[in-house]
């Protein structure tokens, strides 16, 4: 468990109640500022399975975290640190719409300073607060791009399916369907299985990529090296994990046959999801010596 890195942090006094009446209104516009992509946000995870997974993760895991090292939640108590964050995110917020193709990252990096500096006011750990901040905003750019990924991610995943596959059937071939949007499907013998946009493996891709950022974050005295590591490792075997788990459908199916095609596939999923975010942790804490 580490220090509580209150940077100064004090509660306001009658003194200070003018001050700290100026650093609400603050907060207050902060929020209203970013309410339009807050509300952008709340649309795509609430239309994407894969990224509403992806943010129970990163949630649970960052509560998960906070009771292991005894971070406590209070009350706002408003720092020089929050603030300067604060008036990061301000600027981001303002310098988006010159930034052309860049406005997106850009209004979305203002957004996570915001909740950056809300974290540095309620938590009293301020390296948790900025861990949570720099995962989140790695979450929100994956939010951007996942229609992007769609594709070249099922072409990964059914290309490392077929190798995988051709320890047990040399017959598994991938193949391109027609149609828009283009679909890939894997044929096996006289079956063909498509690899659908939720067979990509974003959702476990992506909350691997989170969960592993959150943990590089936080880790203390840790080497740049060993945290960019930790995160490629980590992405890496949420590929291999999804590749596995397709692989695991095909060859199953057959055996199950169309009534219990849906429970395997839905077992096959929580399973090498469960295992490969169980990995990330165990990995995260040996590559960054055990320092979270």
């Amino acid at each position: 468990m580490d220090e509580k890195e209150n940077d100064g942090i004090k509660a306001p006094t009658k003194a200070g109640g003018a001050l700290y009446l100026v650093d609400a209104a603050a907060w207050i516009f902060a929020a209203v500022a970013f309410s339009p992509l807050a509300v952008w946000l709340a649309k795509e995870v609430a239309g994407s399975r894969q990224l509403s997974d992806a943010l129970v993760i990163l949630a649970s895991m960052g509560a998960v975290l906070a009771l292991d090292n005894k971070i406590r939640l209070h009350r706002p108590r408003f720092s020089g640190r929050s603030m300067a964050i604060l008036a990061l995110a301000y600027a981001a917020c303002a310098a988006a719409p010159f930034c052309m193709w860049a406005a997106m990252p850009v209004g979305l990096l203002g957004l996570a300073l915001f909740a950056t500096s809300l974290a540095m006011s309620c938590f009293d750990s301020q390296r948790y607060a900025a861990a949570m901040g720099i995962s989140f905003y790695v979450f929100l750019l994956l939010s951007l791009f996942l229609k992007a990924f769609d594709l070249p991610l099922r072409i990964l995943a059914g290309e490392f399916s077929v190798w995988i596959l051709h320890f047990i059937n040399s017959s598994a071939t991938l193949i391109a369907i027609e149609g828009y949007p283009p679909q890939i499907g894997i044929i096996v013998g006289l079956k063909r299985y498509l690899v659908a946009t939720e067979c990509n493996g974003f959702a476990i891709i992506s909350s691997c990529a989170v969960l592993s950022v959150l943990l590089a974050a936080f880790a203390r005295g840790a080497g740049i090296l060993p945290r960019l590591l930790t995160v490629a490792a980590s992405v890496f075997m949420a590929a291999v994990a999804n590749a596995l788990r397709i692989a695991c459908i095909v060859s199953v199916a057959p055996l199950v046959g169309d009534k219990y095609y849906t429970p395997m596939h839905e077992a096959f999923g929580y399973f090498f999801f469960a295992l490969t975010l169980l990995s990330v942790w165990i990995l995260a804490k040996k590559m960054c010596n055990r320092r979270l």
